[in-house]
């Protein structure tokens, strides 16, 4: 079942995802759920996951 979250995001991410939902023909809130689940799923097989620093598995995504 899916949970809702709110997040806060720096206005020229707001409107990248925005952008980039748009060119895709998704909303801001799939494409936003699709990277963090991404995200998620890289960190865990990079068994980086789960860390107390979230910025590690920021660093271990641009990485790449």
């Amino acid at each position: 079942m899916a949970k809702r979250l709110n997040i806060y995001l720096p206005e020229g991410t707001s409107k990248e995802l925005e952008d980039w939902a748009a060119a895709q023909g998704h909303s801001q809130s799939s494409l936003a759920s699709f990277l963090l689940v991404q995200a998620l799923e890289r960190a865990r097989e990079d068994k980086d996951f789960p860390r107390s620093n979230p910025a590690t598995v920021w660093d271990s995504i641009t990485q790449k």
